[in-house]
């Protein structure tokens, strides 16, 4: 129970940086790897560090495009370390199912308020990992 509340406060501190700062920081990716190690033990997850690196060139190159900001490519890369095998591919589908809500509520609100129209991504992430990771450990 306590790292379930250790990943949700994590996931707020992400969702609150990214929605007002537009950032997710190296401390905040070793937080999120210090909780994928504390769960590896607790649960015996196997760690997926070749799909991680995969997905981790993949998204420099996605960066280099600026589709997604270097800390969202670190973020989904680590995440990517504890996801099960057969959901990884369901949780590049919820973030961009989700992400693409994001930026649909951003457009509409960017009509009538004068807001920054870039979306923020760490949201998408971590609310996909949530809903896909946290019934794993319940």
């Amino acid at each position: 129970m306590f790292l379930i509340v250790l990943w949700i406060l994590v996931s707020i501190w992400i969702f609150y940086t990214d929605i007002f700062f537009r950032v997710i920081s190296n401390i905040q990716i070793i937080f999120i790897g210090l909780l994928i190690t504390f769960s590896f033990f607790i649960y015996d997850f196997d760690f997926n560090l070749w799909t991680a690196f995969i997905v981790f060139f993949v998204g420099v190159f996605v960066w280099r495009f600026g589709i997604l900001g270097a800390g969202d490519v670190k973020l989904i890369s680590t995440l990517i370390f504890i996801m099960p095998y057969d959901a990884i591919s369901l949780f590049l589908f919820l973030i961009s199912i989700i992400g693409a809500m994001i930026a649909i509520f951003i457009y509409i609100c960017a009509k009538f308020k004068k807001i920054e129209k870039s979306v923020p991504y760490g949201v998408a992430i971590m609310s996909s990992f949530l809903l896909l990771f946290l019934p794993l450990i319940n």
